[in-house]
């Protein structure tokens, strides 16, 4: 499922549209579990296939996600995607590190101050 924030670029829908309308095609797959980057995930692979000639295209597409989620961080580790429409996209979580912070990062610094910013302006109009 593709999600955006705020007002997607035509692409982004176009694209969101394409796979809504696919789903009756497509599966997922349980993958088990494994460790990566030092946590256990969970993957998914799910394949969506548009059929030839519903967005103009003379053969079907598949198009294959498949994604490792930490049930621990509640994040994803890792996802690939293959469209063969855009490529193969990969994004890898790396250099997990779960011991606390330092507690200096939290400290406000000495010559710290709070001032007031600019004072928001109305508009007034004659009815």
């Amino acid at each position: 499922m593709l999600t955006t924030m705020g007002a997607p670029a035509p692409g982004v829908f176009f694209e969101k549209h394409l796979i809504t309308s696919a789903q009756d095609e497509g599966n997922s797959e349980d993958l088990g579990s494994q460790t990566m980057e030092g946590v256990i995930v969970s993957g998914v692979r799910t394949t969506h296939t548009i059929p030839a000639g519903q967005i103009g295209n003379d053969r079907p597409i598949t198009i294959v996600t498949e994604v490792w989620t930490s049930p621990d961080l509640k994040t994803v580790v890792y996802s690939k995607r293959s469209d063969p429409r855009m490529g193969e996209q990969t994004f890898r979580l790396t250099n997990i590190v779960r011991t606390e912070p330092n507690p200096s990062l939290f400290i406000v610094p000495a010559d710290f101050k709070i001032v007031d910013g600019p004072q928001p302006i109305f508009y007034r109009t004659k009815q």
